[in-house]
């Protein structure tokens, strides 16, 4: 029988193909027939102390003032955008890896979120730190 934490990766995998096929999906053309901004998704760390879970996410380039946090029942959403802040116009792009533009990620959680439980969050040295208290 598979524990608990190997349904939660093989449900975490799942969400995040998801993800991608939405991405690739809606990233073709909106139903205007313009090309829709794509939605890039951060690195993203997430693991269990004792007492609390933590998101550590790769977001070099963003403020706190870009990023949303929010929940609904055991799912913790984090949306948020970078600007290209490059004061150069570009006439010839030779490479361009850097994501800019919205960025989602949504993270699946063991237990349900309550007002509380998210006991910090921060951004440091280009990454986002956000500490979730377990239940009692």
């Amino acid at each position: 029988m598979a524990s608990r934490q190997d349904i939660f990766r093989k449900l975490q995998g799942l969400e995040e193909e998801m993800d991608r096929l939405f991405d690739h999906f809606f990233a073709s053309k909106s139903y205007l027939g313009m090309v829709a901004e794509h939605v890039w998704h951060p690195p993203t760390d997430v693991y269990e102390t004792e007492q609390e879970v933590i998101v550590i996410m790769e977001i070099p380039g963003v403020s706190k003032d870009d990023v949303e946090i929010s929940w609904h029942d055991n799912v913790l959403s984090v949306r948020g955008r970078r600007c290209d802040k490059g004061d150069h116009v570009k006439t010839c792009v030779h490479l361009m890896e850097i994501n800019y533009g919205q960025f989602h990620r949504t993270i699946m959680l063991p237990f349900e979120l309550r007002d509380d439980s998210i006991v910090d969050a921060r951004i440091a040295s280009g990454f986002m730190r956000i500490l979730i208290a377990k239940p009692d």
